[in-house]
Parts: C-alpha cells; structure tokens; sequence
C-alpha cells in the first residue's frame, strides 16, 4: 500500500459531553438578563437598523426573501462614521426569528456565547441588529466567498487552486474543527459550504450557517435534549469535505451520493493501487506519489464506518502541517 498515515483507536474510546447547539446555560427572562449586559459581555456591537441599511445601501432587510438555510447576505462596506474603521462586513439576515420575550433571551445568550469564539479559523462576528421581526448578524467580509466549484473551475478569469492553496485551506479547516471539539463544540453536518476564505485563501469557518434552527436547541439545561453528536461524525465529513477540494469535486458529485460502505470502498481502491487519479487532473504535476498516499490515507481513516476508528481533528491537523511542512 506505499507509505502512509495510521492512526491508532483506543480500546475504549470515551465520549466527552459535547454538543452541536452551543448549549448553555440561559438566565429566566428578568430585567438582570438586559442586551446592554449581553452586550458588555460579550463586546459585540449592536448595530441600529438605520446604521446597517445605510453601510448596504438602504436595503430593507425586513422585506427582503431569504433561504431557509443560509438566509440573506449582502457584502458593503461600513462607513468610517459607522464603524470608526471603515471596514467591510457581512449582514446576515437570519432565517429563525424569535416570536416571546424567552426565545429572544435565548438568541441574545446564544449571540454572546458566539461572540466570545475567537480564532484564526473562525469567522469573527462583530456585531448584531434587532428590529421588530428583524434579526440581523454582522461578521468580517470575505473576499473570496464561500468554498465552492468556482474555486476548482478554470475559466478565463480565474485560476483553479494550487495544490499549496488547496493543502492551506484544508489545514485551516482542521484547525478550526479542532478548536470548536477543544471547546465542547460539534458541528454536526459539516459541508464546504461551512468554509469561507479570505484575501490570501486562509480557510475560515462561519458558524452561524449552520445554525439553521437555533432556538429549538437552547434550553435551561440539557435535560430533555434529543442526543447529541459525537465529535467523530465531524471527522468523518471532514473526510468528505477534504475529498471534495482534492478532487475538485462538489459534494453532489462524491461522497453525499456514497453510502459510507460505497465511498470507503472507492477511496481504499485508489489507496490499494498507489493512484492519485482521484485528485484534480489540474493538479497534475504539483505533488509527489507519497503526498498522494497520505492524503488518500487520510481521507479513508476519516471516513472509516466505526467512530473509533477515525483520528482526532487535533490529530488530522498534525498530519496536514506534517505534509505542508514536507
């Protein structure tokens, strides 16, 4: 099978309270639990309606139609007067409204718990906006958009990702992932749609996307929770989302179309036969034999059927700076 990377299972693996909600502990409604505290507590902005429909160029987000799943988003520039900075950012109408006093709390907690979320590979929040039915998030621009197939398509005005880029941005995804576990957090269904890269191709995760119905998921306690995800089905769309940027690939194209039995099969085939004829045609030429079979390795310890079978996010990032390194 050539060289290539194996991770070890523990016997006995153990599961760690994470959860996918961001649970947390969320104060009765009462006059203590005000925004300004939330505010303060978290040094998130909170911006005015009138603020945020001028820096968009007096869009009505109150009338604007949004999807379901990832709701509205418009990219402008903040006025210096605004902002002080001058610095672009990214309105999100959010597709969940809040309908009594309690479910606002609970946005509001769940709004500082996230603004506290610091990290290279995360996409900073900076600030929010409540009006009526209008719930509005604003976190940093990012020039290059959300990771997809324009990233992989040659066309005349842009280039596909280098193997470099490509090895970059999957680092980066690791290490966000990895931060979130080391923090209590699992994602849950993690997509490439989740990754957003900036000026110079640094991956970014934005978590607010994948918080499709987040005031279901927040509660006084856990009591009552339906189960939550372990941290290695994570890892396992991991696994997926790196074999989408290698072969260039969009999910509808591999894996999400694979029974996981299918895709191992079809991974190990080419970790069997030494071939890098499952990355991009483009890349040909820029990597070895040897990085070929670790990532292929890597990808199918992702992927593996039982959980305990599969690495750590801490340790698919030390196998990625280990081969970026090379």
């Amino acid at each position: 099978m050539g060289n290539y990377m194996c991770f070890v299972a523990p016997k006995k693996p153990k599961s760690p309270p994470y959860n996918s909600s961001f649970s947390i502990t969320v104060l009765a409604p009462s006059v203590q639990r005000r925004e300004g505290e939330i505010l303060q507590s978290s040094n998130l902005k909170k911006f005015s309606l009138k603020e945020l429909k001028i820096a968009t160029r007096n869009k009505h987000f109150e009338c604007i139609p949004y999807n379901v799943t990832f709701g509205w988003i418009d990219e402008h520039t903040l006025k210096p007067a605004l902002l002080r900075t001058g610095m672009q950012v990214t309105v999100h109408r959010m597709p969940v409204c809040p309908v009594s006093f309690g479910e606002h709390q609970k946005w509001l907690a769940k709004i500082m718990y996230l603004g506290k979320l610091r990290h290279p590979n995360l996409v900073k929040l900076i600030g929010y906006c409540v009006k009526d039915r209008t719930y509005l998030v604003v976190h940093e621009f990012m020039p290059n958009g959300r990771l997809g197939g324009r990233h992989f398509r040659r066309s005349s005005d842009f280039k596909p990702l280098s193997w470099k880029c490509r090895i970059k941005i999957s680092l980066g995804v690791a290490k966000g992932l990895a931060f979130l576990h080391s923090v209590g957090i699992v994602w849950g269904n993690f997509q490439t749609s989740n990754v957003f890269l900036d000026s110079e191709y640094n991956a970014k995760i934005y978590e607010f996307v994948s918080l499709r119905h987040p005031l279901s998921k927040y509660s006084d306690s856990v009591a009552g929770q339906p189960e939550y995800p372990n941290p290695m089905c994570d890892v396992y769309s991991f696994g997926v989302v790196l074999l989408e940027i290698l072969s260039g690939r969009s999910d509808c194209k591999i894996g999400r179309r694979l029974d996981r039995l299918d895709l191992m099969d079809w991974v190990a085939r080419y970790l069997n036969n030494n071939s890098g004829i499952i990355f991009d045609p483009q890349l040909e030429g820029q990597y070895s034999l040897m990085e070929a079979q670790k990532l292929i390795s890597l990808v199918f310890q992702c992927i593996q059927t039982k959980r305990a079978y599969r690495p750590s996010m801490a340790q698919i990032v030390k196998a990625l700076e280990a081969l970026q390194d090379g």
